[in-house]
């Protein structure tokens, strides 16, 4: 699933994601955006790097919280958590939910290795 969410997303978000209306509303710097027929749009690695983001910053407590768990239950809810992630993702035209897929995508990376 992690390479899915490096080799098809970026073509996914190009093609199909429309963040117009997220570049508008936080006013979003030149330097993450890229221009397109349909206005300016939030760059398709800027939204692929939510999951590194969010792993940098939540993999200690999320590791503390299934600590407790069984590592083959953990890895099982993982697996779970980043396909209902990748899924939601895919499923829309919408940046803002694109960008929740990835983030609960992260989650489940994380809990799918419990180191």
């Amino acid at each position: 699933m992690f390479m899915q969410l490096f080799d098809m997303m970026p073509n996914f978000i190009v093609d199909w994601v429309d963040s117009t209306g997220l570049v508008r509303a936080l006013h979003l710097p030149a330097m993450v955006t890229t221009a397109t027929p349909r206005g300016p749009m939030l760059a398709q690695e800027w939204m692929i790097n939510l999951d590194a983001f969010l792993i940098m910053g939540l993999v200690v407590w999320i590791s503390h919280l299934v600590s407790r768990m069984r590592r083959v239950h953990s890895i099982f809810a993982g697996i779970i958590v980043a396909s209902v992630g990748m899924f939601v993702a895919g499923l829309t035209m919408s940046s803002t939910i694109c960008l929740v897929g990835i983030a609960v995508f992260a989650v489940g990376e994380m809990l799918s290795a419990p180191r």
